[in-house]
Parts: C-alpha cells; sequence; structure tokens
C-alpha cells in the first residue's frame, strides 16, 4: 500500500526524476559559482530578480573603485545566488534526500545508492547496490516517497 501512497502522475515523475539527475551538475555549478564570487573572479555581475516584475535582470558590480565595501559586494552576489531557482532546486533535493535516509543505518550508502538508482535504474538496480540495510521492497518503496517529497517541495504537485 506504500506504493499506491506515493504515486505520482507519470509527467509530473520524469519531470521530477530529471531534476534529480540533475543533482550533480548543479551541486558543481553552485560551487564554481560561489568561489568566483568569493575569489573576485567573474563576480562582476549577478542575475537577480526583479521583485516587481519577476524577470530577471543582470546588476552590475563595479569590481575596481566601487563605493560600497567589496564585501558587501560579495554578499549580494552570495544572496542572489542562493535566490537563484537552480539553487533552490538544488537545496531542496539535498534536504529530500537527508529526510528519506535519516532513519536508517547507513543514511550515506542509501543516499548515493538512491541517486545511482535514480540516474540509471537499469544499470544500478536494487540487486546491483551492493549489500544494502534495507530490503529490495524498502528500497523501492524509499525510492517512491522521496521522487514524491521532491516533487511536492518544488511545487509540482
Amino acid at each position: 500500500q506504500m506504493q499506491t501512497k506515493y504515486r505520482l502522475p507519470k509527467d509530473i515523475y520524469q519531470a521530477t526524476l530529471w531534476i534529480i539527475r540533475g543533482q550533480a551538475r548543479r551541486i558543481e555549478e553552485y560551487k564554481r559559482k560561489k568561489d568566483d564570487i568569493l575569489n573576485g573572479g567573474g563576480a562582476s555581475y549577478i542575475k537577480q530578480k526583479n521583485r516587481y516584475t519577476d524577470e530577471f535582470e543582470y546588476i552590475y558590480l563595479p569590481k575596481s573603485k566601487a563605493t560600497q565595501s567589496s564585501v558587501e559586494i560579495k554578499g549580494m552576489a552570495l544572496a542572489a545566488l542562493d535566490d537563484d531557482e537552480s539553487t533552490k532546486k538544488m537545496l531542496i533535493v539535498e534536504q529530500a534526500l537527508k529526510a528519506a535516509v535519516s532513519s536508517y543505518s547507513e543514511p550515506q550508502r542509501i543516499s548515493a545508492a538512491l541517486m545511482k538508482n535514480i540516474e540509471n535504474r537499469h544499470e544500478y538496480p536494487y540487486r546491483c547496490l551492493g549489500n544494502l540495510p534495507l530490503s529490495e521492497k524498502e528500497f523501492y518503496a524509499l525510492k517512491a516517497k522521496f521522487i514524491y517529497f521532491v516533487a511536492f517541495k518544488l511545487e509540482l504537485i
């Protein structure tokens, strides 16, 4: 009965899978952008959503002779990065994964197994994921719950 509880319409399920599959790329991108900002390279402008129009706009941050302190500029750039849609997705997936595995022993191994299976279920079915501390039935129920929770947090349902 656990399976039906976390069932999603096929299109929403697929969309959520692809968002989860983009997690590694999003983490890399986030780290790179954060490094750029903190190390002063490439932080000459930031992308920000206009509060009133909901459109994205680029705000130029003067590199030299800045009126604001560079700490303040870096703070603004970091805030804009944290407000970015990609960052929000990254955090949602991260938090949902943590929540899904937190009550199990070896949560790290289970998270890695879930991500591998979501990445490619044919290449990484349950039986190829090593000796996990949960049964096949529990594993797939947990996967369904995790995907459902991500879809819910992304407001796809």
